[in-house]
C-alpha cells in the first residue's frame, strides 16, 4: 500500500482466539458449508456472538481466511477498498499489484467502480489458486454507502468460484442482486434464532469457562429469561461466577450493565424518529401496523402515518424484534430489550405512556383480553377504574371458571374495598358459590342485594339477584329462587311507554 492509502493492520488480522470463547460445533458445521457457497450471512442484533463465532471458525477451518473488521470510517469507498485489498494481500502476498494500481486511478469525484472491481477479480483469479474465505465483520457500519454496496454486490456475484464471502452484520443484508445468488442456491445464513445459545451450550459455557455445573432446569430458566442472547446472559450477571460485590465492582468501574449496553450499542445509534417508535411500541406486548394506528396513532394524534414503512425498517435493522407465531404479521421485542425500552419510556415520557396505555387498556377490554387490560389499570388507573374493570370482566371470568385470577384481582384492590363495595361483594358471592361454599355465598349475596337495593344500581342488582337465585336453587329454596329471577326480570324491563 502507498502512503495515500494507509492501512490499519489490526483491522485485517484475524483476532486472537480468546480462551473463554466456547466452540459451538452445530454452528461451525454450518459455516464450513461456505466452501460450497458464494456467500454466507450472519445477521443478528448486537451481542449475539457473531464475531466470536467467526474468530473460532477462522481458527478451526483449514481454508485460508482473509479478515476485515469494519468501522464507521470505512464508509469512505477508497479507504474500504484499500483495506479490502490489504486483507487479501495479508494471506496471499502475490495478490495486490494490479488491484492497488487500479485503486490509485480511482477518482473520488466520479467514483467509477468498474475498473477497480475488474482489477480485484482478475488479480485474485491470476494469483490465488486455492479456495479461500473472506470475512467482512460489522458490515452494518458501512451499509449506507451506496458505492460500497455496489462494490460488495459485484464482488459476491462475479468473483471466481474459489472465493467465498462471509458477511456479519447487525442488520439484514440488502444487496441489490442477492436474490440471484439465492435463486442459484449460493447463499446460506445464520440469524439470531440460530445464534441464540441453547441450554446445553449454556451448561458447557459454565463448565468450561467458570468450572461450575448447573442443572438442566437452571439452564432452561436462563434461556427462557434471556432467549439465548449471550450478552444478556453475561451482563445480567446470570452466568458470572463472581460474587455480588465483585460483579458490582466491575459494573461500577466499567459503567456497563445491560441497560448501558443496549443504550450505547443499539438505542443511541437510531434516529430520533426510530427511537420514538421503539419506545412507544414497547408498551404493546405485540404489534402490527394496524395496532400501531389503532393505539399509538389514536392516543397521540398521529393517525395516517406510514406504520408499515417503519415496521419494515426495524425488521431490516434487526432491532431485537421477533415474529409472533408462524403465520401472523405481528411482532414483539426480545424480552430484555422490551424491558429496557419500557423502563426508559415510563421515565422519560410519562404523559405519552399514560395516553398510550389508557388507549391500550380500552382496546384490550373491547376484545375481552381482561388480564392485559386489568394489569394496565392496576399500574396506571385509579381504584375506581380498577373496580369498574373488575365489574365488567367478572361475568365472562365467572363463566370461564377463572376464580383464582378473579380472586387475585379482588385481593389486589386497596384495603377493604372488596369487602365494602356491594358490586364486589356480589362477585365474591359468585366465587364462593362456584367453590361449593353455598352458605357463605348466600350471606354475601344477601348483603350485596341489600346495599344495591338502596343504591339505584339496577344492572348490578339484577346480576346479584340472578346469582342468588342460583344459590337458592342449589339449596332447594325454589320459591325464593323463582322470586329472585322474577325480580331480576322486572329490573331489566324498560319503563312503561319506553320504545
Amino acid at each position: 500500500m502507498t502512503a495515500e492509502f494507509p492501512v490499519i493492520r489490526t483491522k485485517i488480522l484475524i483476532p486472537r482466539r480468546r480462551s473463554e470463547i466456547l466452540s459451538r460445533p452445530r454452528l461451525l458445521t454450518i459455516l464450513e458449508n461456505v466452501l460450497d457457497l458464494k456467500l454466507l450471512i450472519l445477521a443478528a442484533p448486537a451481542g449475539y456472538g457473531k464475531t466470536s463465532l467467526l474468530v473460532d471458525f477462522s481458527h478451526h477451518t483449514q481454508a485460508p481466511v482473509c479478515w476485515l473488521a469494519l468501522d464507521p470510517l470505512d464508509s469512505d469507498p477508497k479507504r474500504f477498498i484499500a483495506h479490502f485489498i490489504a486483507a487479501i494481500q495479508q494471506k496471499f502476498p502475490a495478490f495486490g499489484q494490479i488491484a492497488t494500481s487500479a485503486l490509485a486511478d480511482l477518482s473520488q469525484d466520479k467514483m467509477n467502480l468498474d475498473p477497480i472491481i475488474s482489477a480485484i477479480i482478475n488479480d485474485a483469479y491470476e494469483n490465488i489458486t486455492e479456495h479461500f474465505i473472506f470475512v467482512l465483520d460489522d458490515y452494518h457500519l458501512v451499509r449506507d454507502s451506496k458505492p460500497i454496496e455496489t462494490f460488495v454486490n459485484r464482488l459476491t456475484q462475479e468473483s471466481a468460484e474459489n472465493c467465498h464471502y462471509i458477511i456479519a452484520s447487525r442488520t439484514l443484508l440488502t444487496l441489490p442482486d442477492l436474490s440471484l445468488l439465492v435463486a442459484r442456491s449460493q447463499v446460506d445464513g445464520l440469524s439470531f434464532e440460530e445464534l441464540a445459545f441453547l441450554p446445553e451450550e449454556v451448561k458447557q459455557l459454565m463448565a468450561v469457562n467458570y468450572h461450575q455445573n448447573i442443572s438442566d432446569e437452571k439452564a432452561d430458566e436462563l434461556i427462557s429469561r434471556t432467549e439465548g442472547w449471550i450478552t444478556g446472559l453475561l451482563l445480567t450477571a446470570q452466568l458470572s461466577p463472581k460474587g455480588a460485590p465483585e460483579r458490582s465492582r466491575v459494573e461500577k468501574v466499567s459503567g456497563v450493565g445491560i441497560y448501558e449496553y443496549l443504550t450505547q450499542q443499539v438505542f443511541d445509534r437510531q434516529s430520533r424518529s426510530m427511537q420514538s417508535f421503539l419506545l412507544r411500541t414497547s408498551l404493546m406486548e405485540e404489534f402490527d401496523s394496524n395496532l400501531c394506528e389503532r393505539i399509538i396513532g389514536k392516543a397521540l394524534g398521529l393517525e395516517g402515518q406510514n406504520w408499515d414503512e417503519v415496521i419494515d425498517r426495524i425488521q431490516r435493522d434487526n432491532l431485537f424484534v421477533l415474529p409472533v407465531g408462524d403465520e401472523t404479521v405481528f411482532l414483539r421485542y426480545h424480552h430484555l430489550f422490551r424491558d429496557f425500552l419500557q423502563n426508559r419510556m415510563r421515565v422519560e415520557r410519562p404523559e405519552e405512556t399514560r395516553l398510550i396505555e389508557t388507549e391500550l387498556a380500552q382496546y384490550y377490554e373491547s376484545i375481552q383480553e381482561w388480564e392485559r387490560a386489568i394489569s394496565i389499570y392496576f399500574r396506571i388507573g385509579s381504584p375506581e377504574q380498577q373496580v369498574e374493570m373488575i365489574r365488567r370482566a367478572a361475568p365472562s371470568m365467572i363463566l370461564q371458571g377463572r376464580m383464582i385470577t378473579l380472586t387475585d384481582w379482588l385481593n389486589a384492590l386497596p384495603h377493604g374495598m372488596a369487602e365494602s363495595r356491594p358490586e364486589l361483594i356480589s362477585i365474591r358471592g359468585s366465587i364462593a358459590m362456584l367453590r361449593g361454599d353455598y352458605q357463605t355465598s348466600l350471606s354475601l349475596l344477601n348483603e350485596a342485594i341489600k346495599n344495591l337495593s338502596h343504591s339505584g344500581a339496577g344492572e348490578e342488582l339484577s346480576a346479584a339477584l340472578i346469582r342468588r337465585s342460583a344459590i337458592n336453587r342449589h339449596l332447594g329454596h325454589y320459591e325464593a329462587a323463582l322470586q329472585d329471577s322474577q325480580d331480576a326480570i322486572e329490573l331489566t324491563r324498560p319503563p312503561f311507554g319506553a320504545p
